[in-house]
């Protein structure tokens, strides 16, 4: 008895190392519908999947990382983000960042409206996919290639040891000294265990997601469930009936709910070693059957992402599905809002293929959120089929920006350097005669003045046409230089954000306007916050000998009457 006590013990500090259980209640699902789910996010992992994805992508679908940074997509991701799953995470992270076609978008929207009309069967798929939430469950993709589970010579032991530990109990009834080599079995066991925690985990933590997520399939899948819209993937689950038994084994603590039945099933794993058996059995299968498991995770990744996007437009107070048009066609914003900023100003803007968009006014009066903002949507619109906006509609676009500031300091390079190769790429991209959204912010605000507008002007002259001279892409430029309103006249349309300076500092309705900034309030600031009179009387007089040298508009009086025809290049 003694002995048998003492193996529950030690089998009981094992369990401290490798069980952690926290079940969602239907209760918990209806209280968070809706609404952002506050938890921390271990973005590497979810990012995982989508690079291994993006390799056998087209890279012009994929949203490259400077223009993801830009848009503050990680922020966007978070607030959209009410999966359930590991996978469901990953999926929703790799839809955010690649353009879905015609097809992949209009099936993704039928997931979304079915689990918008079905409570009962949401609540119920959701249930199921919070058994998929382990951290082991972010490499659940990476087993199902070949050879993706990894072997070492010391994985040998797993058999021996739970043979070992069989032939003892037969042992005790002739021979009862034998529960001395059982409990020496366990030890080994839990050293093993404790000592190679990582290893253990690495190996068997995505296996024993397999049953929960089979499990989840078998509902989800059903005909009765999803219809015909799973349909496409029920093939898959039949080709993989031969890991059932198997994954069964391995994941039997994770999926029983009496917390007794499943310490005592725990205990018994760490005498037998049930789950790391299971999984040395099933490498053979999950060779043959890798292929089809990878389409059932990809499935009900989807699953999860589809009502984390229906949970997000639940909560969101203006949305809309976009209507796509065809090459050519303007781009058509009513009532567009961020949908990070509380309480944000709905703006409306019509963007025409080929004529940019120059957008002055003063610091913090909604220059940036503002091209971000049409970032975010054109994005979210090829990628979740819904935009904060009232309506949209528009050509697909490849989204590309060079918004950010920052050096790159683990290469050396300074930020000039930095945004010059960026926009280099954006210059390339522009031969393309697939419409692009083109978004900076101050460009190259890194150099002098007059490098600075020369260079602008040059740029932003080149990127609204392709390589045939043919109008095909859209532009939008933020600057605080109001001699390039003029130098861009005929090729680009000025608007503004308006600011006023009061007496507790600058007010802003974040409103935009058609036409180029009129206001001084980066003067009107200085005297409000005290500053010397002469200082302000001197700033004014040349601000005003400067507007009369430029002319008009802030445009060099040289260059008034100056045509812009269409690049070739």
């Amino acid at each position: 008895m003694a002995i048998a006590i003492t193996i529950i013990v030690l089998a009981a500090i094992i369990g401290r190392y490798t069980r952690a259980r926290s079940w969602t209640s239907v209760e918990q699902l209806q209280a968070e519908w809706g609404k952002p789910l506050a938890r921390w996010r271990d973005f590497d992992a979810i990012a995982d999947y989508h690079e291994w994805r993006a390799l056998e992508e087209d890279p012009a679908d994929v949203l490259d990382d400077r223009t993801w940074d830009d848009l503050n997509l990680d922020l966007v991701f978070a607030e959209i983000d009410r999966t359930r799953s590991t996978i469901g995470r990953q999926a929703l992270y790799h839809r955010l960042r690649f353009t879905s076609n015609k097809n992949e978008l209009a099936r993704f929207e039928r997931l979304v409206q079915h689990f918008e009309d079905r409570e009962t069967e949401r609540y119920r798929t959701q249930l199921l996919l919070s058994r998929i939430s382990h951290a082991a469950g972010y490499r659940l993709w990476r087993i199902c290639y070949q050879d993706g589970v990894e072997h070492q010579w010391w994985y040998a032991l797993f058999p021996l040891l739970a043979s070992a530990a069989v032939g003892s109990i037969v042992a005790y009834f002739f021979w009862p000294r034998a529960l001395l080599v059982l409990l020496g079995i366990v030890i080994v066991n839990i050293v093993l265990r404790v000592k190679l925690h990582w290893r253990i985990q690495h190996l068997l933590g995505p296996f024993r997601q397999i049953g929960p997520l089979l499990k989840c399939a078998d509902y989800v899948l059903a005909p009765s469930v999803l219809g015909t819209l799973g349909e496409h993937v029920a093939t898959h689950l039949r080709a993989v009936d031969s890991l059932r038994s198997t994954a069964k084994w391995a994941s039997r603590e994770i999926s029983i709910e009496n917390e007794l039945v499943a310490s005592t099933w725990e205990y018994l794993n760490v005498v037998f070693l049930f789950d790391a058996n299971a999984m040395l059995l099933a490498r053979r299968t999950l060779r043959e059957s890798g292929p089809a498991l990878l389409k059932i995770i990809e499935f009900l990744g989807e699953v999860d992402a589809a009502i984390s996007t229906a949970s997000w437009r639940a909560g969101t107070r203006t949305w809309s599905v976009p209507q796509f048009v065809a090459a050519g066609s303007p781009i058509v914003l009513q009532e567009v809002s961020h949908p990070l900023v509380e309480n944000a100003v709905a703006n409306s803007i019509v963007l025409h293929p080929g004529q940019g968009l120059i957008v002055t006014g003063s610091n913090m009066s909604g220059k940036s959120t503002f091209l971000r903002t049409i970032g975010l949507t054109a994005v979210l619109a090829q990628t979740l089929n819904t935009c904060p906006a009232r309506n949209f509609s528009g050509p697909r676009l490849k989204v590309r920006s060079a918004i950010g500031r920052s050096d790159d300091l683990s290469s050396g390079k300074s930020y000039y350097l930095v945004e010059v190769e960026a926009v280099l790429d954006l210059l390339r991209r522009s031969t393309s005669s697939d419409p692009h959204l083109f978004l900076f912010d101050e460009l190259f605000r890194g150099t002098n003045t007059v490098e600075r507008l020369a260079a602008g002007e040059a740029v932003l002259i080149a990127l609204p046409v392709d390589s045939q001279g043919e109008a095909r892409h859209f532009v939008i430029a933020a600057t605080h230089d109001i001699e390039l309103v003029g130098m861009l006249e005929g090729a680009y349309e000025p608007y503004h954000f308006e600011g006023s300076v009061q007496p507790n500092g600058l007010e802003f309705d974040y409103l935009i306007r058609p036409g180029p900034a009129r206001t001084r309030n980066a003067i009107a600031l200085l005297e409000t916050l005290g500053a010397p009179q002469d200082v302000v009387t001197q700033a004014r007089a040349r601000a005003d000998f400067l507007d009369s040298v430029r002319g008009e508009g802030g445009r060099p009086l040289s260059d008034r009457g100056r045509n812009y025809p269409a690049s070739k290049r």
